[in-house]
């Protein structure tokens, strides 16, 4: 029986996931000054997380909510890089 009893967790416990995942990519962004290292690092936390889904999956039949953990990664490092080249066009209007 390989994988015959598959475990899926609880809407909260989801939600609280993508959260995480949102809080986690905006505090570790809001540090990282330059552009390219800002992508690169989104997209090892993406590509990550991606792996951690798929040994969970393999390993022990837990589904985690992928897509949307993904696209909160993708969308909070464009806001922080929005929000960063807002800041550099503030600086120089003045």
């Amino acid at each position: 029986m390989d994988h015959e009893f598959l475990r899926e967790p609880s809407p909260a416990v989801e939600a609280i996931i993508v959260i995480i995942a949102g809080v986690l990519t905006w505090a570790a962004l809001s540090y990282i000054r330059r552009r390219l290292v800002c992508l690169l690092a989104s997209f090892s936390a993406t590509g990550a997380y991606f792996l951690l889904t798929y040994f969970l999956y393999n390993i022990w039949g837990v589904f985690l909510p992928l897509v949307a953990v993904i696209i909160t990664i993708v969308a909070t490092t464009l806001f922080a890089l929005g929000v960063e080249q807002m800041g550099r066009v503030f600086l120089f209007v003045r």
